[in-house]
């Protein structure tokens, strides 16, 4: 995550302030990982991903944000 974060630090890249992972609210070990990475689950959306075989299904939005000290950092 630090290679993305000072990757996308403006300039000749977009500036992003946050990484954002979806996943199936089924997939806990997925969201271990994610969590274990530092993500946050950001919010729950019902019925947002037509998987072809399971059909509808709900997803967990986790976010991780920027770290501080390096908001605002001259690039």
């Amino acid at each position: 995550m630090p290679l993305f974060f000072d990757h996308f630090s403006g300039g000749e890249n977009e500036c992003f302030e946050y990484a954002e992972a979806h996943t199936d609210l089924e997939l806990v070990a997925s969201q271990n990982v994610l969590r274990k990475a530092g993500f946050h689950l950001y919010e729950t959306r019902e019925k947002d991903f037509d998987n072809p075989v399971l059909g509808l299904r709900d997803s967990l939005i986790y976010r991780l944000y920027r770290p501080k000290a390096e908001i605002g950092r001259p690039v």
